[in-house]
């Protein structure tokens, strides 16, 4: 029998953090007992798990990158809404109006 150490940092931790520490524990336990029946329901949840972070973190820098394109385009609209403003004034003294 494997004898397995972990660190007992819920001790230091919130009490809100406790509990998922405790469960953590638990599975990290059962992970490694060869016995353990739902062995490979856990294997196969963890895998779900990690593919969903990884399309998480895909999202968050999609997210990212259209929130510097949002960032960039209302600066050159700006930049353009000045520049056709005065554009139009020039045109008008051009014409001969006064502003």
């Amino acid at each position: 029998m494997e004898i397995l150490n972990f660190e007992s940092s819920a001790l230091n931790q919130k009490k809100n953090n406790f509990l998922p520490e405790v469960v953590n524990s638990i599975f990290a336990i059962c992970k490694n007992d060869p016995n353990f029946p739902l062995k490979n329901q856990i294997n196969d949840i963890e895998e779900s798990l990690d593919s969903l972070r990884l399309k998480i973190d895909k999202q968050n820098d999609l997210l990212n990158q259209s929130e510097k394109l949002k960032k960039d385009l209302v600066k050159r609209i700006t930049m353009l809404e000045g520049d056709n403003s005065s554009l139009q004034e020039e045109l008008l003294e051009s014409l001969g109006s006064e502003l």
